[in-house]
């Protein structure tokens, strides 16, 4: 009598339940990983959000008003909404923010809060002490880097900087004094 060969039909059933049970994680897993990727790129771009308002308000030549604002940005194709509440601080010269991005108007989602203080630039001092007119420095010694003839930085009345320890590879370091 001659035996068969090949598989029986109980054996192909368990072999297709089974590849479906694998197949079926396997696109599971496909799409949370694709959900993932697309939450953490509109994380990515609400904080970009948050923080091109930042910058737009470090960059006002005044301190930004306390209270609270809003509006609207557009990056990547698509609208986010931004509200921003702005508090005095100790320091009057200093104001605490808050920035906070979604993707709707209402805010049930943030993607993105940031906090951040935000101050007074103070004027630009030169080297000597004075201020720095706001169109830029002027020609001259008084303005170089070195601080001009009557500076206490060395080198500043043209003497030589004094040379400091060797410490060139195998000399050693100075004895402490």
């Amino acid at each position: 009598m001659k035996t068969a060969k090949g598989f029986t039909l109980l054996e192909v059933l368990v072999a297709l339940v089974v590849l479906a049970l694998v197949m079926a994680g396997v696109m599971s897993f496909t799409a949370r990983h694709s959900m993932n990727i697309q939450y953490l790129r509109d994380r990515s771009i609400a904080h970009w959000v948050a923080m091109n308002e930042l910058v737009r308000l470090q960059l006002q030549d005044e301190l930004p008003d306390t209270g609270s604002s809003s509006g609207e940005a557009s990056m990547a194709g698509r609208t986010w909404f931004w509200h921003q509440k702005v508090e005095s601080t100790p320091d009057d010269a200093v104001r605490r923010v808050w920035i906070e991005v979604a993707p709707q108007a209402d805010f049930e989602q943030a993607l993105s809060s940031l906090w951040a203080f935000v101050g007074e630039t103070p004027p630009a001092v030169s080297l000597t002490g004075g201020e720095i007119p706001q169109d830029g420095p002027t020609e001259g010694p008084e303005n170089s880097p070195a601080g001009g003839p009557d500076s206490s930085f060395p080198g500043g009345d043209d003497s030589p900087i004094p040379a400091g320890p060797d410490i060139t590879p195998g000399s050693g370091l100075p004895a402490p004094g």
